[in-house]
């Protein structure tokens, strides 16, 4: 009995360090592990990945120039105003 709950005190207080630790490298095992099974989803997954990153690039320019236009707005309304 006393096992057991050590166990269980144990695995409560390190369970969330060893799941940040073990998660990273699970997903890049499981990725790769799929990967090589399916050769297509690696063709698959690159192509949408590349795409995925110059989406995010288009859309970081568009939010730099929102916030630049807003900024600009602003000074214009504190000079009028």
């Amino acid at each position: 009995m006393r096992i057991s709950s050590f166990f269980f005190f144990f695995l409560s207080i390190f369970s969330p360090l060893c799941r940040r630790l073990l998660y990273i490298p699970f997903c890049l095992w499981s990725c790769f592990y799929f990967m090589s099974l399916f050769p297509c989803i690696t063709f698959i997954s690159s192509f949408i990945l590349e795409h995925l990153l110059i989406l995010s690039g288009r859309i970081d320019r568009l939010v730099r120039l929102v916030l630049r236009m807003k900024g600009e707005v602003r000074a214009v309304s504190e000079e009028v105003g």
